[in-house]
């Protein structure tokens, strides 16, 4: 035992082991047992990142193991089974449902081959308990077939082969009862659930799939993991939170890759009346959607307000007009600061936007040129590393020449 020194410090430290060691016995059992798990293998740690809302992805990854399985069933089985027969299993173990339901339809699913699966999954569940204490394999067990399980992982032969004769009779018992589809998933279950001791998500569980929602559902099943959030998870959190710009974003980013499935269905969010705005608003027929549109010209004016009242801030804006600006019914398409020809539409009515004053950019070169008519307000970055491009505009307006130039010539941001 640890000597300790008589000072109040060791005997609140010795206080606090009491109650969860209250007599030597057992502080004895936890050090004996704690030298004994520093002498089993290492558990395997899966690590996985950008995950990015694909629920389908993530769990035939999560199925897999990313590989682990397949490598311990080459391990166990060695040159016994043939290439095609490993596979078979390991898409046993990955989707067990519907690897039965796949053989059943072929009229394969004899007893023959049922005892043959069972008698291969417990060699794998088997080979991977080994790595753990047996009370952590208990706990690792689905409770429908726990008992059976733990009797069939730990069948030895024996002198007069009792054990393997019992091991024989439960698996005729499984059988004759037609609950080897249930066990069969249990025991797959195990099998991945022992292959991975901890999982680690590093960042960006959200972004352009529709199943984030699902994959968070099953991770608060999973036994082990941590979560290092990533920059699309901060986003959700913050539209969680209700910061506008966040909001637009989310918005903006599930509706460029069609995914509503997400929005309407997991969170109950109707895009009924920014639907309505937006073909109400904007032509419909060009290459960019009017709710594409609708939704960029948000988010836009956000980050111009995020700009503006945070001037300290890397992404501060210059705002190169301070007049009120008139829309007429159609605009033609002006050519961008980099050169580039971007076709747009206005609303169908006049609309007066008003736009604030903002400070030149110390970083970013403006210059002035002949406007478009309307004046055109452009935001451009303060990083020098930008690329930047002549203006190329006619007639009297002053615009950004960094190549990151957006127009705001659309209605103004509903208050």
């Amino acid at each position: 035992m640890v000597a300790f020194d008589r000072n109040p410090q060791d005997f609140k430290y010795l206080r606090l082991l009491s109650r969860q060691f209250p007599t030597e016995q057992s502080a004895f059992t936890e050090i004996i047992n704690l030298s004994a798990i520093l002498n089993l293998p290492k558990g395997t740690e899966h690590f996985m990142s950008d995950v990015h809302g694909e629920y389908e992805a993530f769990m035939h990854i999560l199925n897999n193991c990313s590989g682990v399985v397949r490598e311990h069933v080459d391990e166990i089985f060695g040159d016994t089974l043939s290439f095609d027969e490993k596979g078979e299993l390991c898409t046993l173990i990955y989707y067990p449902r519907e690897k039965i339901d796949l053989v059943r339809s072929r009229r394969e699913d004899s007893p023959t081959w049922y005892k043959t699966m069972l008698d291969q999954l417990i060699m794998v569940a088997r080979s991977l308990s080994s790595r753990y204490t047996r009370s952590k394999v208990r706990k690792a067990i689905p409770r429908d077939y726990a008992y059976i399980i733990d009797e069939l992982l730990h069948t030895h032969p024996d002198e007069n082969n009792y054990r393997v004769r019992y091991h024989e009779r439960i698996i005729e018992s499984i059988l004759e009862t037609a609950s080897a589809d249930d066990f069969i998933e249990s025991l797959a279950s195990l099998i991945k659930r022992l292959a991975v001791d901890h999982l680690h998500l590093v960042g960006d569980i959200f972004d352009r799939g529709g199943g984030a929602a699902k994959i968070m559902d099953r991770l608060l099943t999973y036994h082990s993991l941590d979560i290092q959030w990533g920059n699309h998870d901060l986003l959700w959190m913050g539209a969680a939170a209700g910061e506008p710009a966040c909001i637009a974003t989310v918005l903006r980013n599930n509706l460029r890759y069609d995914n509503y499935e997400i929005l309407e269905n997991d969170y109950g969010i109707s895009l009924r009346e920014l639907v309505a705005f937006a073909d109400a608003t904007y032509t419909a027929g060009e290459s960019i959607s009017p709710l594409i549109k609708a939704i960029n010209v948000l988010l836009f004016k956000l980050e111009a307000r995020l700009s503006s009242a945070t001037p300290s801030s890397i992404w501060s804006t210059a705002c190169c007009s301070t007049r009120s600006i008139t829309t007429p019914a159609r605009l033609p398409s002006p050519t961008a600061a980099c050169g580039r020809s971007r076709p747009t539409t206005s609303p169908p009515s006049t609309r007066r936007t008003p736009t604030r004053s903002r400070p030149r950019s110390s970083t970013s070169s403006t210059s002035s040129c002949p406007s478009l008519s309307p004046p055109i307000t452009c935001i451009a970055t303060s990083i020098s590393s930008i690329p930047t491009a002549p203006c190329t505009r006619s007639p009297t307006a002053t615009c950004c020449s960094t190549a990151a130039c957006r127009s705001t010539r659309t209605a103004p941001l509903a208050a």
